[in-house]
């Protein structure tokens, strides 16, 4: 169990109502004994203490659970670790974190000063231990007395310089000797572990609310902002209905007669049409002369003004001259007229158009999906499913039931999507993952996965749920504290079954004793070693 030291709250203007404390981490403490004791704090501050270079809080998942339990609490922690993967485990989830008490310590006063409470620490030396406590008078600093302080340690009497160089330099020789000795006389073992791992998996669905400005970890739910963009584009597609239309235009030949005595002169252009039934026009290609006389006669070749079989008239209806030379020419077409056809042209359908428009708007929906990716921060993210394209203008090249291949359409529109954070949407699953993991397991950090999945419902306000897989594998915790009591002196075979049964581990412990001659664990603990190799699936 972990144990706590507290610092006296103040009584004066800035003093908060509970006291800050320091937090001694035992062996045996987990994640969550740390957080229960986070929650008892009363105070402003708290400094976690690390024993030793244990890696208690060697991994990013613990740490972040700690920095968002102190947030929550409005708690301001500090962290001592020698162990170098947990600070900079630490730093890089943005806590406070130090290597030695002392820097601890001195971190702790400065945010007392800067928060107005009580200048007030433990300070712990290797030689001389002690508690060091002031308080701003209006004559300047003073010691406080032993009555008033947490706990006070004597001091030695000072000695010379000179005086402690020898003595230190003396026992620094001593402790050289003994070290040197223990390790020709006494043997040493290491036991190699590789913790039992489980592989762990959740998929939730997360709903991402454009009226959400913080992740709500219990409903699942996320912040999400809407991009808008402008997209226009051009397309052409064949008309698919096809019809008879016309094609070539009937020619053929007429007699102009003269009516009077002088010649008279037809230009090209002149028309000249049936009489009978629906008028049927054609206009002379060239321009002729009549000869004068009464009844002199003059051909003419001629073209019907419309395509199509119309112009194909039967001989003799042609009987009518247009304008003032009807006055002066009769004019009859003594052989049929020919040549006018139809052709199979494509024709534009009410269909082709609504084809045409909904193929763009697909096509600029994607142009759009892409232009808003680009204005994304990192691990930002639009689902293709929330894509609204709005139609500002639409201009087709032809009309319905307008002979053509092929129609064209000009499309503007304004287009806007739901945009959701990748690293929110991690976050909730991570939470969930987490309460997956069994007992006596932590979750590693390295290997962790995170996948989304489909949308499965977009509502009324434009709230975007999807599914969310998180995986990961769960680490068995070793805890080898009070291991080497237990195995020393033991023979090899003995401490390999022992070890096996406290730990829950992947496959039995290796020891290795050096000399191999020896065939027993070492007498003195601290000559025993456990190295933790941990193998992720």
């Amino acid at each position: 169990m972990s144990k706590s030291e507290t610092v006296p709250g103040g009584t004066g203007k800035g003093a908060l109502e509970g006291p800050d404390e320091i937090i001694y981490l035992d062996r045996s403490d987990d994640i969550g004994t740390l957080l229960q004791r986070l929650e008892r704090v009363e105070g402003r501050h708290a400094l976690i203490i690390v024993p030793g270079s244990e890696p208690l809080l060697a991994s990013e998942v613990d740490l972040r659970l700690l920095k968002r339990r102190a947030d929550a609490l409005q708690l301001d922690v500090i962290v001592v670790a020698k162990d170098g993967l947990t600070r900079r485990l630490g730093r890089e989830v943005g806590l406070r974190i130090y290597g030695s008490p002392r820097a601890g310590m001195a971190a702790l006063r400065r945010l007392q000063r800067r928060h107005g409470t009580p200048r007030r620490a433990v300070v712990r030396d290797a030689l001389k231990p002690q508690v060091v406590e002031t308080v701003e008078t209006a004559r300047g600093r003073r010691k406080k007395s032993p009555a008033e302080q947490y706990r006070v340690y004597s001091a030695r009497p000072k000695r010379s310089l000179p005086t402690q160089i020898a003595a230190a330099l003396f026992l620094i020789a001593l402790a050289a000797g003994l070290v040197y000795m223990l390790l020709l006389l006494v043997p040493e073992a290491t036991v190699t572990v590789v913790p039992a791992t489980q592989r762990v998996e959740t998929s939730v669905t997360i709903t991402a609310d454009l009226n959400a400005y913080e992740v709500d970890f219990t409903r699942r739910i996320i912040p999400a902002r809407v991009v808008e963009v402008r997209v226009e584009g051009t397309a052409t597609i064949p008309t698919t209905e096809k019809r008879d239309a016309p094609h070539n235009r009937a020619t053929g030949r007429v007699v102009f007669v003269n009516k009077t005595d002088e010649e008279v002169k037809i230009p090209a252009g002149t028309v000249v049409r049936t009489s009978t039934g629906t008028n049927v026009r054609f206009t002379t290609v060239n321009d002729v002369t009549v000869p004068a006389g009464r009844g002199s006669r003059m051909e003419a070749d001629i073209i019907a003004e419309l395509p199509g079989p119309s112009g194909n008239v039967a001989p003799y209806l042609i009987t009518t001259v247009e304008g003032a030379l009807a006055l002066r020419v009769a004019v009859v077409n003594e052989r049929a007229t020919s040549g006018g056809d139809v052709k199979q042209v494509g024709v534009v359908t009410q269909a082709d158009k609504q084809r045409l428009k909904d193929l763009l708007l697909q096509r600029l929906r994607q142009e759009a999906l892409a232009r808003m990716q680009e204005q994304l921060d990192a691990q930002e993210f639009v689902p293709p499913e929330t894509v609204q394209v709005f139609v500002i203008s639409e201009v087709y090249d032809k009309f319905v039931d307008e002979p053509a291949d092929a129609l064209t359409l000009e499309l503007k529109a304004a287009a806007n999507g739901v945009v959701i954070a990748g690293q929110d949407a991690n976050a909730v699953a991570l939470d969930a993952l987490q309460r997956m993991v069994p007992s006596r397991y932590y979750l590693a950090a390295q290997g962790l996965s995170f996948e989304r999945g489909p949308v499965v419902q977009i509502d009324e306000e434009r709230r975007v749920s999807f599914i969310m897989t998180a995986s990961g594998t769960a680490v068995a915790r070793v805890e080898t504290r009070g291991l080497r009591e237990l195995v020393q002196g033991m023979p090899v075979a003995e401490a390999q079954a022992l070890v096996a049964d406290r730990l829950l581990l992947r496959r039995p412990p290796e020891i290795e004793v050096r000399p191999a001659w020896f065939g027993h664990m070492p007498y003195l603990p601290f000559r025993i070693a456990f190295v933790v190799v941990t193998e992720l699936e």
